[in-house]
């Protein structure tokens, strides 16, 4: 059969099942899911055709891994709710697994050293980390090893089970899981709350823990004394 015949014959059996349509509606939404149809196309009309799908199919692969590597996400200063505790708060968008871990782990240091402090922890928002591996779970292990040195308390916000167990088995004790607001009250508070001997940012001087009932209490019982003996009669001479 003539080369010329056969073309024939392949471009009207495919020529219904070209979707043309739809290129309108991608340019409006999003042009860069044009960019493997029209690197297929030309490598097909170039070269040959098997050429022309093993560069469509590279192209949305490196699309693919681009967006793994490189979740979003959110970081921003909260406050605990009910008190003044303030908490630096990371949520990414997706799973991290081992092509995002450096990115994940550097943007979070960076963040911590900036924002975070001894009075400020970081709480990591696991809701939508669906899934991690053994070198994601290392990599954080090493960033927790980072903020321990700089006695930045770390938590972990209602991460999955799956996501929970990885992690303990690699970070051990470092990982510190909690589960809802009360907990997050809990925990914000007590990670910040200054200990006896530590000076306050007011006065400088430094702050006891000790209840007022506890410091008051030999003062009433050494004045208790005097006032029964003022408010008593006066002996009657007969």
């Amino acid at each position: 059969i003539p080369k010329a015949t056969l073309a024939a014959v392949i471009i009207t059996a495919v020529i219904f099942s070209v979707e043309y349509e739809v290129v309108l509606p991608m340019w409006r939404s999003k042009r860069i899911d044009l960019l493997p149809a029209f690197l297929c196309f030309l490598v097909c009309i170039l070269y040959e055709l098997e050429f022309g799908i093993l560069a469509g199919v590279a192209i949305q692969v490196v699309f693919i891994l681009y967006h793994t590597a490189r979740p979003g996400i959110q970081v921003q200063i909260k406050q605990v709710p009910g008190c003044t505790q303030e908490y630096l708060y990371i949520a990414p968008d997706q799973g991290i697994v081992f092509p995002s871990v450096s990115y994940v782990r550097n943007l979070i240091n960076k963040a911590g050293s900036r924002q975070a402090s001894e009075r400020i922890p970081v709480v990591i928002d696991c809701s939508k980390i669906n899934t991690t591996d053994f070198t994601a779970a290392k990599g954080f292990k090493a960033m927790l090893a980072d903020f321990k040195k700089r006695n930045t308390e770390v938590y972990w916000l209602d991460p999955s089970p799956a996501v929970a167990h990885t992690l303990k088995a690699i970070a051990e004790t470092d990982f510190k899981p909690i589960y809802g607001e009360l907990e997050l009250l809990e925990s914000g508070i007590h990670s910040s709350l200054p200990t006896a001997g530590e000076s306050s940012l007011s006065g400088g001087q430094p702050t006891s823990l000790q209840p007022p009932s506890l410091t008051t209490a030999p003062l009433l019982t050494q004045a208790a004394p005097q006032a029964h003996e003022q408010n008593s009669p006066a002996p009657v001479k007969t």
